[in-house]
């Protein structure tokens, strides 16, 4: 019987070994994806902040990724608010003629 007990903590222990190890590269996917999605999501916002100026003749008057994410969805140039806002950093030049778009 001790030898039953013996075998059965050590499948407890690989389990939770195993599952360790699969929750960590979940994770790792994961925050991969998301890195993934706020890259593409630059581009889009990129893309609606040159319609924005093709009708206001100027860049939106943002103080940051925030800022930016709520002037374009309320003059409806995105339809889908990323679900990080506070990943992207924007800046408009001097003179409105150019912007800084990034990730933090």
């Amino acid at each position: 019987m001790g030898t039953i007990i013996k075998a059965s903590m050590i499948i407890a222990i690989i389990g939770t070994l195993a599952t360790k190890g699969i929750t960590a590269k979940a994770e790792d996917i994961l925050n991969k994806t998301q890195g993934v999605v706020d890259q593409a999501n630059v581009s889009q916002l990129s893309t609606a902040v040159e319609l924005y100026y093709l009708d206001h003749n100027s860049y939106p008057p943002a103080a940051d990724g925030i800022q930016l994410i709520n002037i374009l969805e309320n003059g409806r140039y995105i339809r889908n608010r990323p679900s990080n806002p506070s990943a992207f950093q924007y800046q408009m030049a001097a003179g409105s003629n150019d912007y800084i778009l990034t990730l933090k």
